[in-house]
């Protein structure tokens, strides 16, 4: 096993099991279990760029949209920025008043 990566997890595609390891940020290697032998790397980069090395381009194709559907991936996990509440300012008085119903519940 690769020392100094970050193990991000296991993908299966084909019945062969993959494992990802996060190289750096948005960019990963993808080493296949049965023989240790680095598949190929993806990163994500506004797009995906693949660099296959022993599967062809459409496997670690496949390999990296699995990682990213299971949430294998940090790019998952970026947070949407929320947009700033504004606080408003009541206008009338009416609105500082607390809230009563209109009717009364039936007794119990």
């Amino acid at each position: 096993m690769s020392s100094g990566k970050f193990i991000k997890g296991m993908v299966c595609v084909d019945d062969v099991t993959y494992r990802l390891e996060r190289l750096s940020s948005g960019y990963y290697e993808v080493i296949r279990l049965s023989d240790e032998v680095c598949a190929g790397r993806f990163g994500f980069e506004g797009k995906v760029r693949l660099e296959p090395q022993a599967v062809d381009a459409m496997c670690l194709r496949r390999i990296a949209r699995h990682a990213v559907q299971r949430g294998k991936t940090s790019w998952v996990f970026h947070e949407s920025p929320t947009p700033p509440v504004v606080a408003s300012e009541p206008e009338s008085s009416e609105e500082q008043a607390p809230v009563t119903p209109r009717r009364r519940l039936a007794p119990a």
